[in-house]
């Protein structure tokens, strides 16, 4: 700042790096990327990100299983994730929760090792909890309701660990894909 309270102006020349995808010696565009398949995400070995229209939605774009340029979905996690377990996940076998854990929709909310998971229906059995407001003989929840506070994965425990795994793979694939260098593609939207 000089001494009358005038600052120099300055001038700063600032570059960023625009990334574009060739099939050979041209640019593919946006109406030719809507054209493309859509394949998992999990099939797809990921050049970028792209935006294919308004709002905040990405894609994916990359090689293909069969060497096609092809699209996949992006879920943009974040948030506390509960890990989702079904029938299919347990072979038919159930855990024990308590049914203070069991919502209105009839799912059982529990954690296991810190992870919040969800239990979907026919994946427990419940405690013998009654269902009326006051039992002495349990402990009460903040909503009023009896709880025995417990739950057992019993011979699950294998299950589960392996479902959580799965989600936290799920989970790292879609966010590296989502932190993937932006491709931009040429044309009018």
């Amino acid at each position: 700042m000089s001494s009358n309270g005038v600052q120099a102006a300055t001038v700063e020349t600032l570059t960023a790096e625009v990334r574009v995808l060739m099939v050979g010696s041209r640019q593919i565009t946006l109406s030719v990327a809507r054209q493309l398949d859509w394949i998992p995400l999990e099939d797809l070995t990921v050049f970028g990100r792209v935006k294919l229209g308004g709002g905040g939605d990405i894609s994916a774009i990359g090689r293909g299983p069969t060497g096609d340029l092809c699209l996949a979905r992006v879920q943009q996690l974040w948030g506390v994730r509960r890990v989702f377990i079904d029938e299919e996940d347990l072979d038919g076998r159930k855990v024990r929760v308590c049914r203070s854990a069991v919502n209105h929709e009839g799912y059982a909310n529990v954690r296991f090792g810190g992870t919040p998971i969800e239990l979907q229906r026919g994946t427990y059995e419940t405690c013998d909890v009654p269902k009326h407001r006051f039992y002495s003989s349990y402990t009460v929840t903040a909503a009023g309701a009896p709880s025995c506070g417990r739950w057992d994965s019993g011979d699950c425990r294998e299950a589960i660990e392996a479902a959580i795994a799965r989600d936290m793979e799920y989970v790292a694939l879609h966010k590296a894909a989502a932190e993937a260098p932006l491709i931009v593609l040429a044309g009018l939207r």
